[in-house]
């Protein structure tokens, strides 16, 4: 089977632009390339992570397995003897309203739209080689398990490590917002502001080192 070239795919994504009042909500609708689905993917497990054990962090295998599980699922292939991961339905979940918020299309979603319209000239495409191209395919291989993620003009291994530090950077500019918010509440909230009620974050409450005056009687002269 020949390897689907770049060309094909921008001729789809042309056909999807200009059929675009039938094909989805709105005309200025960002279609998703492969770098840019394995982020979503990756952003979406470790928000999913984050919400099952409180840390905001994913690893590179588990990624790149449900990338694998991910493509052949999504475009209808065999995922028979495929691992995957647990909560995969809560991902890909996690994904889909990703997307959907961000008023977003993956080259699956268009390529699926796409194959619907009778005038496209792309419906000639078969899943097995979209699913190769997003791989990072160029040519048909024997080895199923043989994965590569996205090609980009950096080093595979340079992008992945990005994309990790990416996450990672994202988790701890959250964990430093919070503490800055924690910090901006416990000031509002100072024991020490006094008594006086004209005094923003005063509390009436008899501070501990507090002495009680003593009202002196002052007799009045008639």
């Amino acid at each position: 089977m020949a390897a689907l070239n770049q060309n094909s795919i921008l001729d789809m994504i042309k056909e999807f632009r200009r059929n675009w009042h039938t094909l989805c909500n709105s005309e200025r609708t960002t279609v998703c390339g492969a770098d840019s689905m394995l982020l979503a993917l990756q952003l979406s497990m470790a928000e999913n992570n984050k919400q099952h054990s409180g840390e905001f962090t994913v690893s590179l295998s588990d990624v790149l397995l449900t990338w694998k599980y991910f493509l052949h699922e999504k475009l209808n292939l065999s995922v028979e003897n495929m691992e995957v991961i647990d909560h995969y339905e809560d991902i890909k979940r996690t994904y889909d309203d990703f997307l959907k918020k961000s008023n977003m299309l993956d080259l699956i979603d268009v390529y699926k739209k796409c194959i619907l319209i009778s005038s496209c000239e792309n419906a000639n495409i078969s899943p097995s080689q979209l699913r190769d191209f997003l791989s990072g395919r160029q040519y048909e291989v024997a080895d199923e398990t043989d994965l590569y993620v996205p090609t980009s003009p950096v080093s595979r291994h340079n992008q992945d490590n990005e994309k990790i530090l990416f996450i990672q950077e994202r988790h701890r500019e959250k964990e430093r917002q919070r503490h800055k918010q924690r910090e901006k509440q416990a000031q509002c909230r100072r024991p020490d502001v006094g008594l006086d009620p004209r005094t923003p974050g005063s509390c009436p409450k008899e501070k501990a080192d507090a002495q009680l005056l003593s009202l002196q009687v002052v007799p009045v002269s008639r």
